[in-house]
């Protein structure tokens, strides 16, 4: 299975040459509005770990959102053998290493065919490996931005731990139910272990994007250089502003992985009005079509919120004092 994902991984890098350079290089310009919806439905996806009894069309389509999270659970791999929390997490470590393996071997093939290309000239040579590295960088980029949100839930599983029902001394983790969080626990310090790790990776990935764009930015060359697919759809004096993107679909996420479901509403609540706040006063974007595209699906992420306690009246009358209260502290955070 790891082998047909590979190799149609690999078709597919080489199938986005027969749409042209151009495009290429333009794709994030391009394609932003369609970037900006598929973070759209990133950012509904988290809503199910809000504990809110969500209507079953609207449960089912988050679920489906789910997918471009890289929700491993919906291929359910515990059917062919054992799955659990280390399992899972050892794929997120590996999820980069088997993208930058694809990404390796794409950059080498084409790199062959450009040296191979007896009839160009030097300068042509250089140009090609120039878009090359570009390209690479690209799709180094674009994995990482889509996948933020899979690489932080996968690594911040490991501290969401619940106190047993049974007995309120112990916590176990709240997506394998099976393991205890304390180091007395065969798996627990492993899972720990590792999405410590990972968290630092993360992290630091993150951190050396933002201080390389910062660089590039002012430096005296022309543009970002490799970073250019990640600004070019921006305003020069916001190129920075896919990383607000990545923090707040990684804040929403870990808010409502982290907190209660009373906390969770209301900081994911803070979370959106904050960035619809300074989304209209930057519109950041080059387009104003794609301006009013994030606007819009910010708006309604906002309603998709506040509803939530109206479901929980429908479905859960007895829970009706913390609707209530949601409602209340939803009030005050608007008019703040």
């Amino acid at each position: 299975m790891i082998g047909i994902v590979f190799v149609v991984a690999l078709l597919f890098l080489f199938a986005l040459e027969l749409v042209g350079t151009d495009f290429i290089q333009h794709a994030s310009t391009l394609g932003a509005p369609a970037l900006i919806m598929v973070s759209f439905a990133q950012t509904v996806a988290v809503f199910l770990d809000t504990g809110i009894p969500w209507p079953p069309f609207l449960r089912q389509l988050m679920l489906s959102f789910s997918f471009l999270n890289f929700n491993i659970e919906l291929a359910r791999p515990e059917c062919s053998g054992e799955f659990g929390a280390l399992q899972k997490v050892r794929v997120a470590l590996h999820m980069p290493i088997f993208v930058g393996s694809v990404i390796f071997a794409y950059g080498s093939i084409a790199l062959i065919r450009i040296q191979c290309q007896a009839e160009a000239t030097a300068e042509q040579r250089r140009s090609a490996r120039h878009v090359l590295m570009r390209k690479l960088a690209s799709f180094a980029a674009t994995f990482f931005t889509v996948g933020a949100i899979f690489f932080a839930r996968s690594f911040l599983r490991a501290f969401d731990c619940v106190s047993s029902e049974v007995d309120t001394t112990k916590q176990f983790m709240r997506s394998s139910p099976e393991i205890e969080c304390a180091d007395s626990d065969p798996e627990y310090p492993d899972v720990r272990r590792l999405s410590e790790f990972g968290l630092v990776g993360f992290g630091s990935i993150l951190m050396a994007m933002v201080l390389s764009m910062i660089k590039a930015h002012h430096s005296d060359g022309p543009g970002l250089g490799m970073f250019a697919f990640l600004s070019d759809k921006f305003e020069d004096h916001f190129y920075f502003w896919e990383f607000v993107i990545i923090v707040r679909k990684v804040l929403m996420m870990a808010v409502f992985l982290l907190f209660n479901r009373l906390v969770a509403v209301l900081l994911a609540t803070f979370i959106t009005i904050f960035s619809l706040s300074i989304h209209i006063a930057a519109r950041p974007f080059e387009d104003t079509g794609t301006d009013w595209t994030e606007l819009l699906t910010l708006a309604a992420q906002l309603i998709t919120l506040t509803s939530g306690p109206v479901f929980i009246v429908l479905v859960r009358p007895a829970d009706l004092p913390e609707a209530v209260r949601v409602l209340k502290l939803l009030t005050y955070v608007r008019m703040a």
